[in-house]
């Protein structure tokens, strides 16, 4: 047969293809137009979810960041580590910013590091006092963790090494999971939120038992009055958890307990 024959017979086999195939493709297409109008909602609510769960990956992705280049900063502090706590609002002339870069001081001169949150007031003071001592001072080291945004993140001059997470929970995380005490200074909300997560960390066994020094008397003498007249006399903390706290104005009995317990950490670690 001539070529124009077997031609035209491949033109019209392909618009018949043609032809098929657009009209099974527009017969789809009404099909899936006609489902997306009868269930509009369901999809729009399938979507939304969908978005919702991939936002909460990319949440969780800055989460898991966050934590990992933590812990691997945390990891060249040499232990034992105190963490120490308290407000950004006293005055620089407070007798607890006083105290409280002494007490910095005096644990880096006794090889143990130091961590804060990194901005002003309470943890000012005690990064100035471990920094100043660093000098000579082989193995403690001190470094500030403080989260994205904060009003009060005034660059603090005396912290040489920051972590910057971008959420409380994580800077929480690392500055309670790696120490062998905490000093808590006199503080507002924040400072509160801190020991009370520590306790209840504690009281549920999350995080190893350590000493819980609340420093200045006048100032928590209420708050402990409140746990022990109130809380521990309704029950709603054991005689147990009550002594997790230690009350003190000396900085050489915090000093003492501080050691003893890190000794302690010190010992258990070598047996292990």
């Amino acid at each position: 047969m001539p070529l124009v024959f077997y031609t035209q017979l491949l033109i019209y086999l392909w618009e018949l293809i043609k032809e098929r195939v657009l009209l099974i493709t527009v017969n789809y297409v009404k099909k899936i137009e006609k489902y997306f109008s009868a269930n509009k909602g369901d999809f729009m609510q399938f979507f939304k979810r969908l978005k919702m769960l991939f936002g909460m990956m990319g949440h969780f992705l800055v989460v898991f960041l966050n934590l990992i280049y933590g812990i691997w900063k945390i990891s060249k502090l040499n232990p034992p580590i105190v963490t120490i706590f308290g407000g950004t609002h006293l005055a620089q002339n407070s007798k607890y910013m006083h105290e409280a870069h002494n007490l910095a001081g005096n644990l880096i001169s006794n090889h143990i590091s130091v961590l804060t949150g990194g901005g002003p007031g309470i943890m000012e003071a005690a990064s100035c006092g471990a920094i100043h001592k660093l000098d000579g001072i082989g193995g403690a080291q001190t470094i500030g963790i403080t989260v994205k945004g904060l009003e009060e993140n005034i660059v603090n001059p005396c912290v040489k090494d920051y972590i910057v997470t971008d959420h409380f929970f994580v800077r929480k995380w690392l500055l309670v999971n790696y120490s062998s005490g905490f000093v808590v200074f006199p503080g507002g909300y924040g400072t509160l939120d801190e020991l009370a997560e520590i306790l209840t960390l504690m009281q549920t066994k999350q995080v190893k038992q350590a000493p819980v020094i609340l420093f200045g008397k006048e100032y928590w003498m209420n708050f402990l009055q409140w746990m022990e007249f109130s809380v521990l006399k309704n029950g709603l903390i054991t005689q147990e958890h009550f002594k997790f706290i230690t009350i003190t104005d000396d900085i050489n009995e915090a000093l003492n307990i501080i050691k003893k317990a890190c000794d302690k950490q010190l010992i258990t670690n070598k047996v292990r």
